[in-house]
């Protein structure tokens, strides 16, 4: 018997028939699931406590499963194979944000549109919902188009997104949304103990150097210097410099390389925290001072951090609030309490951020197909 307002589990057989509630068959135990953003739906984990051994169609690897708080439905994902234990079955999955790692990226016209092999994709079965008419072309990085069959869904969306401020995430009914990083607060956590960030350098000012002209029969190639700065922590923390080679990535216009840099800054945080805060019921709440159910949260939200005591690491008393998107949600159901994980833990480093970028922009060696 799970006590009540637990989340509660139902397999279903790849095309919904057959639908099993777990706690039926025995108490489930030691749930745990997630929710990232870029992606969606992460894992889930749990022990299904029934006689050990004792087999059930409604764990077979392959099916899929569903967490349900009350009526609403709040993650889903694919069963993997169940390992026995002396306490019964431990289960794992996969969730709906992974989905996009199973089905290859084809388009015949090329790759030139965001949404094409995507489309494709759900129209072969993958759980998707699109958005409206789908995933828009404005800001995604399309200048580097793959061979078909080369890279899968998840890899096109890391593509055409990570290149600028943007990223992905599978939400509610395995809709996808693909927009800009979010910036508007949504939730206020509220954190009982100080909270240290790890500081990178507080980098406002990016100049990309890149080049301008291309070799001729009369001229060498040219080069030239772009920038982007953010105002706002120039003002807070003074200037702080650095620069990025571009010149490896082929000729660019300035515009181009002023917008990579600035979409560079727009994504860069130089204050991630390196741990994720542990909040139970009541600490982490709407704009308007209202408990969330932690157990429905999912990555996404923006959060402002409220310290009831102690300093910000460093800044014991900040210019600005704290605010960051979050990238990761972990609800643990015995304990009823969630993890959050801030979006900036993804991406701290600058230099390594623009090694990856630099890597890319650089031309296809090898023409869509």
């Amino acid at each position: 018997m799970q006590r009540p307002g637990a989340v509660q589990l139902c397999s279903y057989a790849p095309d919904f028939t057959q639908p099993r509630w777990l706690g039926s068959l025995g108490n489930v135990a030691g749930l745990n699931y997630s929710d990232v953003m870029p992606g969606g739906n992460d894992t889930l984990s749990c022990t299904l406590q029934m006689r050990p051994g004792q087999a059930d169609s409604a764990i077979e690897p392959g099916r899929i499963i569903r967490a349900y708080q009350g009526a609403r439905w709040i993650w889903e994902g694919i069963l993997a194979a169940p390992a026995p234990s002396d306490q019964g079955w431990q289960l794992t999955a996969q969730g709906a944000g992974h989905y996009g790692e199973n089905y290859v990226a084809i388009d015949s016209g090329g790759f030139v549109h965001a949404n094409t092999c995507i489309a494709a994709a759900i129209t072969r079965g993958l759980r998707w919902l699109n958005p409206g008419s789908g995933v828009s072309d404005t800001g995604m990085w399309l200048s580097q188009p793959p061979t078909n069959g080369t890279i899968y869904v998840a890899d096109w969306l890391n593509q055409i997104t990570s290149g600028g401020a943007f990223t992905w995430h599978v939400g509610p009914w395995n809709t996808l949304k693909v927009a800009a990083i979010p910036q508007a607060v949504t939730r206020l956590l509220v954190a009982t103990t100080p909270a240290a960030p790890t500081l990178n350098g507080y980098y406002d000012v990016l100049y990309a150097y890149y080049q301008a002209t291309a070799d001729s029969d009369s001229a060498q190639a040219t080069y030239a210097l772009a920038s982007a700065s953010n105002t706002q922590n120039i003002a807070q923390h003074g200037r702080l410099e650095a620069s990025w080679d571009l010149s490896s990535v082929g000729l660019m216009t300035s515009a181009d390389a002023a917008t990579a840099a600035g979409d560079v800054l727009a994504r860069y945080n130089a204050a991630s925290f390196s741990q994720p805060f542990t909040v139970s019921q009541g600490q982490y709440l709407t704009t308007g001072g209202q408990a969330v159910d932690l157990s429905t949260e999912r990555a996404g939200e923006v959060v402002r951090l409220v310290l009831v005591d102690g300093g910000y690491g460093g800044q014991v008393a900040p210019a600005v609030s704290i605010t960051f998107p979050v990238g990761q949600v972990n609800y643990d159901d015995d304990q009823q309490a969630a993890q959050i994980t801030p979006f900036q833990n993804v991406r701290n480093d600058l230099s390594s951020m623009l090694s990856a970028l630099a890597n890319l922009l650089q031309p296809p060696t090898t023409p869509g197909g």
